[in-house]
């Protein structure tokens, strides 16, 4: 199953899959990570927030779940650099990511 953990409520996302959840609440905290599953999940992705808090994430990810992948979105190859040392495995360029994203939606309207 899918979860996700957002800062607020005002931030739900909508059209969640089935069996998808919202958790809020600060996702660098052991405690928000734990009530989104992160003890029994296979992959955590790291996005769209301030490096600091990415850093925080994966580290509180891996003090609950040695075993879980993190997949992170970084700006710049220092980011890349940093949550690699922070433990993600596998690391996308976000703005590369924004770019397909914003094509998709182009076609998709033309």
């Amino acid at each position: 199953p899918l979860c996700v953990v957002q800062h607020e409520a005002s931030e739900a996302l909508e059209g969640l899959p089935p069996g998808g959840a919202q958790v809020y609440g600060d996702p660098g905290r052991p405690d928000v990570l734990a009530a989104a599953g992160l003890g029994q999940a296979h992959m955590l992705v790291v996005a769209d927030m301030p490096l600091v808090e990415k850093m925080q994430v994966c580290r509180a990810a891996r003090q609950l779940n040695p075993r879980v992948e993190i997949v992170g979105a970084a700006m710049n190859d220092a980011e890349a650099a940093w949550l690699r040392d922070f433990g993600a495995e596998f690391v996308v360029d976000a703005l590369d990511e924004q770019t397909e994203q914003i094509t998709r939606a182009i076609r998709a309207r033309l």
